[in-house]
């Protein structure tokens, strides 16, 4: 987005990948297999690879993260980071070790910008020490100019699924324990006898392997394994089409900073199902732009079956999801407002230099 907008990007990342108008710098230690040495091998390739780079504004991505805390121990100004939930969430999600928490917390009060994608979020930040007036929400969103449902993938990926005549439930997050996808598999023999031909679909990226095992064996004890589907890891932008495939969209985190799962749900047009989280109120309304339950198979069975017994109902949820979508989280829109603080800090920045400079000379 800031490439399009004529800012000149470049991506300092382990991973090899192409995006137009982005130079990617490669960060060396990826492949040294021993988990010690790893991580100080990501931590030297790291520094090498900032202290090679000027930049006007550093932007770090995930708090929790070597590339974060390397660039706030070299002191690169001005720092943005961006939270995103479980890099700080530390006692919910169990997230990092004690170094891990240090650094982190380290880097966001070394930060001249911290973007969070929630109020709660930035409570959290502020007990962290770091200052209101540094702490800007920012939830980023979708790209409706990219993000669009392909009518014909649409269609191939029912007929592939065999879903005719039947309801689609998408699961999209990651295939993982925390992400709670074996309550909707203990909640589908529930949503199938009340009368609806269900299958569930599960994506792939990121999946933990053991944890597919056990829904493949937890859906065989209940009768329903030949409702499951699973789906390759996609482009983001052709997610869209994946979304648009579904009938519901079905998520179920037990922590979370703000998803990015019922947005791009709305932008497809598609009602999502949630957890019942108070921090998803600052922004989602139970029964008006998404539906929220409890994390209980019994509960999201019962919620399941009114969604998708009503179509007048599904269809106001998702009418009000992309309304908020469009108010609060269209990609262009936030990204201007990013971009007016990067001018801001980059002013302040070249002011204290002069001003530097000035007093030196005088």
């Amino acid at each position: 987005m800031f490439a399009r907008r004529g800012h000149d990007v470049r991506m300092l990342s382990i991973a090899q990948a192409e995006i137009p108008g982005v130079r990617m710098v490669p960060v060396e230690g990826g492949g040294v297999r021993l988990r010690p040495l790893r991580r100080l091998a990501l931590m030297l390739g790291t520094a090498r690879a900032i202290l090679a780079e000027p930049a006007d504004i550093w932007h770090a991505h995930y708090a929790a993260e070597y590339g974060t805390w390397v660039a706030a121990l070299l002191r690169r100004r001005p720092l943005v980071v961006t939270v995103m939930g479980g890099d700080v969430l530390f006692d919910e999600q169990g997230s990092q070790g004690a170094p891990g928490r240090a650094l982190t917390r380290f880097a966001l009060r070394r930060a001249d910008l911290v973007l969070v994608k929630s109020n709660a979020l930035g409570d959290v930040v502020a007990s962290f020490g770091v200052p209101r007036e540094r702490i800007m929400r920012v939830i980023w969103g979708i790209d409706l100019a990219r993000f669009k449902p392909d009518p014909a993938e649409v269609a191939r990926l029912r007929g592939e699924w065999r879903a005719d005549g039947r309801r689609v439930l998408l699961a999209p997050r990651m295939l993982q324990p925390f992400y709670n996808h074996h309550l909707l598999i203990e909640a589908l023999p529930e949503i199938v006898a009340a009368g609806h031909d269900a299958l569930v679909v599960f994506a792939l990226k990121g999946a933990d392997a053991a944890y597919r095992d056990r829904i493949e064996t937890d859906a065989r004890r209940l009768g329903v394994a030949d409702r499951l589907r699973f789906s390759p890891p996609r482009a983001p932008e052709a997610m869209a089409s994946l979304y648009a495939s579904a009938d519901l969209v079905v998520s179920l985190a037990p922590s979370d900073g703000m998803p990015q799962t019922p947005i791009e749900a709305g932008a497809a047009e598609r009602p999502t199902l949630m957890t019942d989280l108070a921090r998803y109120r600052e922004l989602f309304t139970d029964g008006e732009n998404v539906v929220m339950t409890p994390l209980q198979a019994g509960s999201i069975a019962r919620h399941a079956i009114a969604l998708l017994s009503d179509d007048a109902l599904r269809a106001r949820i998702a009418a009000g999801a992309i309304k908020v979508m469009r108010e609060n989280a269209e990609l262009s829109g936030e990204a201007r407002r990013v971009e007016a603080r990067y001018l801001e800090l980059v002013a302040s920045r070249r002011g204290s230099f002069n001003a530097a400079a000035s007093a030196g000379r005088g």
